[in-house]
C-alpha cells in the first residue's frame, strides 16, 4: 500500500486537508505537534504541517564580510523559533515511512522554498504540487485530482531571494551594529531604500518654503465656489473681485454617464482600502487577510492579479454569501440579471483575484470582520450593474466673472448600494439666479505630505521594490527599528542618522536602482534556473565585498 505525506504550511490547513479530502481521519500527535492519517483510493495519506519556514540560513564562518553561508534548522538559529523543532522531527520520523510528498504549501515563491528545503534536507523523497488558490472541499479536491511538478522557477528565485537578503542584511546591520552600538539596527536590500525614499521626502518638507497666493471665493446659501485664477499678489485679486456683482446667474449644462464598478481586489489594492476605510496599515491587513484564507473564507491574498479564475463558480458562491442577512437582497438583484463581473488589466500567472469562497463564517474577530466583509462587498460591486450618474457643469455669471464648478447625482446607485465611495461633489439643484458675495481669501501653498504606510506601499510597487508579499512586512520593520514614526511615516533622528550615515559610506546600498535591478535579475532566475541562481549568487558576493572593502 501506497503511503503519501501531504505537506502543508499552517496547521489549521492541515486540520481542513483532513476535514475537506478524506471522509475519515485520525488525528494523531506528535508531542505539541498534530498530524492526521487518512486513507483515500487505496493509499494511505499522512498531512502534516510545516508551521512556516523550518529551515533558515546561517553563517559558514565566522569572518567579515560575511558570504559564506549554509541552510540549517531555524530552531538552532533562532531561540523564538524552538516550537518548530518538534515538527521537524515529526517529519523526520515519517520520512521512513512514505514513499512520496504532495506539497500543500502556498504555492508563491516561499511555500515553494519551505517546502523544498524540507524536501532537501529532511524528507528526501519524489514530490508533486497541489495548485490551489481557495481553501475549500472542491479546490483541494480538484488539487488532489491534478498534481503537478514542482516550480523550480520559484524555487530558485526564492532561494536567490533569501541569501541575497540574508548577506545584505547580515553584513550591513553588523556594521550598523557597530558603528551605533545598538543591537536592533538593521539595513536591508529592500528595506534601506525604502528609508531613502522617507528621509528624501522629509528633506522636501524641512526645504519648503510655503508662498502666499490670493483667490476670489464666492459665497451664497446654495453653493461655495473659487474661481479658477490665483494672484501671489491681493491687489490683482481685489480688482478681479471688483469685477464682480451682487446677484449670480447660473448656466447648468449636464451629461449623463455610467460609473463602472470597480475590479476586483489584489493584495495592494485591498491593503491601500482598508487603510483608507479602517485605517488598518497593510502588514496587519495581509496578516487578517491571510488567517481568512487559511480559515477557508477567501481566497488566497498575496496575489497582484484582478482576475476571477475561469472556473469559478459565482453562482455557488452567491448562494452561500446569501446566508448573511444583510446581503441577501443585493444577492438576488445580481442572480435576477445575467451575470457579468467587471474585471481589472492586473494578471498574476500563480493566483487570481482576491474574492469570497462562499464559505460563511461563524465567529470573527473585529479586524477580520472588517476584512472580510470589505472582500465580499467588493466582490458584489463587480457583479452588480454600473451608477447612472448625471455630470452637472455649473457655470455661475456674477458680473463680468465666471466661476465654474462640477457635481455629481447619482440617478441609479448600481454597485454603490453595496460599496458606497465618493465620485465627487454632490449635487444640488440651484435657482436661475441669487444673490451671493465675493471675498478674497488668503492662502498658503503645502509642502508634499509625509507617506502614508498604504502610500508607501503603492510608491514601492511602482518602483519595483519588494514583492506583494513583503512590502507591508518591509514597512513595519522600519517602524519597529525606530526609524520611522506616526501615522505618516516621519523618520526619527535614530532613522536619520543610519541613512546618512549609510549613504555618505555605503550609498550603493540605498539605491533604488540596485533593488529594481535585482527584481530584474530575479526574474531572470526563475526562467534561467540552477546555473543562472549560482551566476547572480557569485555577483552579489562580488559587489558585497567590494563595498566593504
Amino acid at each position: 500500500m501506497k503511503k503519501i505525506l501531504i505537506l502543508t504550511e499552517k496547521p489549521s490547513v492541515a486540520r481542513k486537508f483532513a476535514e475537506y479530502v478524506f471522509k475519515q481521519f485520525k488525528e494523531k500527535r506528535f508531542g505539541k505537534a498534530r498530524y492526521y492519517i487518512a486513507a483515500r483510493q487505496g493509499q494511505v495519506y499522512y498531512i502534516v504541517s510545516c508551521v512556516g519556514h523550518l529551515y533558515t540560513l546561517a553563517p559558514a564562518a565566522q569572518s567579515f564580510p560575511l558570504l559564506d553561508y549554509k541552510w540549517v534548522p531555524v530552531y538552532q538559529a533562532e531561540r523564538r523559533k524552538a516550537y518548530t523543532r518538534i515538527y521537524l522531527e515529526l517529519l523526520k520520523k515519517l520520512s521512513k515511512e512514505v514513499d512520496e510528498v504532495l506539497v500543500a504549501t502556498d504555492y508563491d515563491i516561499e511555500g515553494e522554498l519551505i517546502a523544498y528545503n524540507v524536501l532537501e534536507y529532511c524528507l528526501k523523497k519524489p514530490a508533486k504540487r497541489l495548485v490551489f488558490s481557495e481553501i475549500t472541499p472542491r479546490a483541494l479536491k480538484k488539487a488532489m485530482e491534478n498534481p503537478q511538478g514542482l516550480n523550480f522557477g520559484y524555487i530558485y528565485a526564492g532561494i536567490a531571494r533569501h541569501v541575497l537578503d540574508w548577506l545584505f542584511g547580515i553584513n550591513f546591520s553588523r556594521l550598523l551594529q557597530r558603528e551605533f552600538g545598538i543591537k536592533r539596527l538593521s539595513a536591508g536590500r529592500v528595506q534601506t531604500p525604502v528609508l531613502r525614499l522617507i528621509y528624501e521626502r522629509e528633506l522636501e518638507i524641512a526645504r519648503f518654503v510655503p508662498e502666499k497666493y490670493y483667490k476670489v471665493r464666492l459665497y451664497s446659501k446654495y453653493i461655495t465656489v473659487d474661481h479658477e485664477k490665483t494672484f501671489k499678489d491681493k491687489k490683482s485679486a481685489e480688482q478681479l473681485a471688483a469685477c464682480g456683482a451682487s446677484e449670480a446667474e447660473v448656466l447648468d449644462s449636464v451629461q449623463q454617464e455610467l460609473v463602472q464598478p470597480p475590479p476586483p481586489f489584489c493584495l495592494s489594492t485591498l491593503q491601500a482600502e482598508a487603510w483608507r476605510i479602517f485605517r488598518l496599515n497593510p502588514a496587519k491587513t495581509l496578516r487578517v487577510a491571510q488567517k481568512l484564507y487559511e480559515q477557508g473564507y477567501i481566497s488566497y491574498p498575496r496575489t497582484s492579479s484582478e482576475k476571477y479564475p475561469k472556473d469559478i463558480d459565482f453562482r455557488e458562491i452567491l448562494a452561500g454569501l446569501a446566508r448573511l442577512e444583510k446581503y441577501r437582497k443585493t444577492i438576488q438583484r445580481i442572480l435576477s440579471s445575467p451575470l457579468a463581473p467587471k474585471e481589472g488589466e492586473k494578471v498574476d500567472p500563480a493566483h487570481p483575484c482576491i474574492y469570497p469562497t462562499g464559505q460563511v463564517p461563524k465567529k470573527l474577530s473585529r479586524r477580520e470582520a472588517m476584512v472580510y466583509h470589505l472582500v465580499v462587498r467588493r466582490f458584489l460591486a463587480t457583479l452588480l450593474p454600473p451608477v447612472k450618474v448625471a455630470r452637472h457643469k455649473i457655470r455661475i455669471r456674477c458680473g463680468q466673472l465666471l466661476f465654474v464648478d462640477e457635481r455629481l447625482e447619482v440617478l441609479e446607485s448600481g454597485w454603490l448600494e453595496v460599496y458606497p465611495v465618493r465620485l465627487g461633489k454632490q449635487y444640488r439643484p440651484l435657482p436661475s439666479r441669487f444673490s451671493c458675495r465675493l471675498k478674497i481669501i488668503e492662502a498658503k501653498t503645502k509642502p508634499p505630505p509625509r507617506y502614508t504606510p498604504a502610500a508607501l506601499v503603492k510608491l514601492m510597487e511602482q518602483l519595483g521594490l519588494g514583492t506583494k508579499a513583503t512590502r507591508a512586512e518591509i514597512i513595519e520593520k522600519l517602524y519597529k527599528r525606530g526609524y520611522i514614526k506616526g501615522r505618516r511615516a516621519k523618520i526619527t533622528s535614530l532613522g536619520k542618522q543610519v541613512i546618512e550615515f549609510l549613504l555618505c559610506k555605503y550609498p550603493k546600498i540605498a539605491s533604488v536602482e540596485l533593488t529594481r535591478e535585482f527584481e530584474k535579475r530575479i526574474e531572470e532566475i526563475e526562467k534561467g534556473g540552477k546555473e543562472m541562481l549560482e551566476k547572480i549568487i557569485r555577483e552579489y558576493k562580488e559587489l558585497i565585498k567590494s563595498l566593504l572593502d
